[in-house]
């Protein structure tokens, strides 16, 4: 029998094999990265596998119902959140060098997304990446 993790892992391995046929023809371009790791985190089993993931771990939260203002949260939060970022980052680290690209030029392409401010017709005028943190 397979565990959650190993269903999610399936899952997102069947989402690359729909999603990807091989690395795209337009490396220069400077938005094809961006926009197929864009449909492939808006894909409904990526989208599950976190849903999946905040159920297994919602119980660590139902304290927060009885916290008294100004207390801290448990430091169990935290593990949880960071093992949510590992999980988030392999699954897109996966994606992106199946498509045949890396890191490096998924966060190049980024970056020239930012500085120009657009990415598929969607304006970044304005947006502070800092703004979401507040």
């Amino acid at each position: 029998m397979e565990t959650k993790s190993e269903e999610n892992e399936e899952k997102t391995r069947e989402s690359i094999d729909s999603i990807s046929t091989g690395a795209p023809s337009g490396k220069g371009d400077t938005s094809i990265i961006v926009q197929r790791v864009m449909e492939f985190a808006m894909s409904s089993d990526f989208e599950q596998s976190f849903e999946d993931f905040a159920k297994e771990n919602a119980g660590a939260f139902e304290c927060i119902l009885d916290m008294e203002p100004g207390y801290e949260h448990p430091m169990e939060w935290h593990q949880i959140y960071l093992d949510y970022l590992k999980t988030f980052e392999s699954k897109l680290e996966k994606f992106i060098e199946k498509i045949g690209y890396s890191l490096a030029e998924f966060y190049k392409d980024c970056q020239v997304i930012l500085e120009n401010g657009e990415v598929s017709g969607w304006s970044l005028e304005g947006y502070n990446p800092i703004s979401v943190l507040y």
